[in-house]
């Protein structure tokens, strides 16, 4: 399966290849970065992680979690080489989160504009976000990005609750 148009971006997502596999029809994994929004867009049969957004957020949390740790090790060792190919994991999943906790696949084609749409994001995105894909080596991106995550997790989580309760009220 080739990138479509719609999901290529200089950094999170160059015109890559990777083999479509049954697989993202049944499991929820990460790796490669994109697959299921890739397929989508393609019309392929895959999953759909952005349909079950509190599923999703956990997923990509984690993923984070595991990345962030190995990025500390480089950072405290000076080594902004060796950290690039987690920063732009990092990058990869903390859009993942933006766009699938609203509901929504990833489009990364014209990235700046589609976060304008999204309805669940936190303030000055934009801002923040360029300065991280700009930088992607420096330590304060790295730091961005990960208050970036805790702050559209909580504001993410919160909207998933209210959902819920108001689904209920109407039960």
């Amino acid at each position: 399966m080739s990138v479509p148009p719609l999901m290529r971006h200089p950094l999170l997502l160059p015109d890559v290849t990777w083999e479509y596999e049954d697989s993202i029809l049944d499991s929820n994994q990460l790796n490669p970065s994109f697959r299921y929004d890739s397929a989508y867009h393609q019309d392929l049969p895959a999953l759909k992680p952005w349909e079950n957004r509190e599923n999703a957020v956990q997923s990509v949390v984690k993923g984070w979690k595991e990345v962030s740790g190995a990025m500390q090790t480089f950072l405290k060792e000076r080594n902004s080489k060796a950290s690039l190919p987690y920063m732009v994991k990092g990058l990869q999943l903390y859009t993942m989160l933006l766009f699938w906790g609203n509901g929504k696949p990833v489009l990364l084609y014209d990235l700046f504009a589609r976060l304008q749409l999204l309805r669940i994001k936190p303030t000055n995105i934009e801002d923040r976000l360029s300065f991280i894909l700009e930088r992607p080596t420096l330590y304060h991106s790295f730091i961005q990005l990960g208050e970036l995550f805790i702050e559209t997790e909580k504001q993410i989580m919160k909207d998933i609750t209210i959902a819920k309760v108001k689904s209920q009220r109407k039960i």
